[in-house]
């Protein structure tokens, strides 16, 4: 039987977003002269996570890359979810980039994008046959939860519920933590499911 109603739905929502945002660039001037791209990291400069500065300025000085690349993952990431095809793909791109957008302080939509996609993984890997290989991913997926946790709650602001929303580094904490559990919930769903096919059916 194919994907559930409420993946279709999450698919379709996530990749037509991806695809709205990839046409609006491909369509915009300003887009591809790279100013939109710097715009964006100079409206964003007080929110950019600090640890994550470096990074930002070398792919500042590599726009014309960075202006291609974005397209592309947004096109890729948008026509994988829509279509089904190549899906994983589609959401690594897809949360790589929401991701990044954070770290530059862009906060809303990204963090919506990342939950709904991340949901879509977490059942992928709990529908996956292969138990093993998607164990040792949300293995990956726990250990990189926790470093994202380290690395951002130093930079923590303010816990004020009214400010919290607009702060990058409670928002990647909060995000890692929530990752991280989940994932370790699936992993133990995973691991009990390979447990109990072990095991030899009780005599009637």
């Amino acid at each position: 039987m194919g994907h559930p109603s409420w993946v279709i739905l999450i698919e379709l929502f996530i990749g037509l977003g991806w695809l709205r945002a990839a046409t609006e660039k491909i369509i915009s001037r300003d887009w591809w002269n790279g100013s939109e791209i710097q715009e964006f990291a100079v409206a964003n400069e007080d929110l950019t996570m600090p640890w994550f500065r470096p990074a930002l300025d070398g792919l500042l000085a590599i726009d014309v890359v960075v202006v291609v690349a974005v397209v592309l993952g947004q096109l890729i990431a948008g026509l994988a979810l829509v279509t089904g095809i190549r899906i994983r793909t589609g959401l690594f791109i897809g949360m790589t980039m929401n991701l990044v957008f954070i770290m530059i302080g862009a906060i809303d939509p990204s963090i919506f994008y990342l939950i709904l996609q991340a949901a879509l993984w977490l059942w992928l890997f709990e529908q996956h046959v292969e138990h093993r290989v998607s164990v040792k991913s949300l293995n990956i997926l726990i250990a990189s939860s926790v470093v994202l946790v380290i690395i951002s709650a130093p930079f923590v602001r303010s816990l004020d519920p009214g400010s919290v929303v607009e702060d990058p580094p409670i928002i990647l904490v909060t995000y890692g933590i929530s990752i991280g559990m989940s994932c370790w919930v699936a992993r133990q769903r995973l691991l009990n499911g390979s447990i109990q096919e072990r095991q030899p059916p009780r005599a009637g």
